[in-house]
């Protein structure tokens, strides 16, 4: 598998460079960036949304909760 590190000037022109390898077959993309600065179209590209629809982040939540509900009863949530 051959893995390629790209860069640019502007955030469009790295933008317009994920629709072109996504529109070539690129499997794995992974854009890097704020997500207010990514174009619409390339969101579900970002580390960001990767992150958060991945099951780990669920469970990571889903202890959270739990951690929380635990402590209430204490007054001592933790804010994370």
């Amino acid at each position: 598998m051959c893995q390629v590190l790209a860069c640019a000037q502007s955030n469009i022109a790295v933008d317009n460079l994920v629709e072109k390898l996504a529109v070539n077959g690129a499997s794995k993309i992974v854009r890097l960036g704020h997500p207010a600065r990514l174009l619409p179209t390339i969101q579900h590209f970002s580390l960001d949304a990767i992150l958060s629809a991945s099951d780990e982040t669920k469970l990571v939540q889903d202890v959270r909760k739990d951690i929380n509900k635990a402590l209430v009863s204490s007054d001592m949530a933790v804010c994370l």
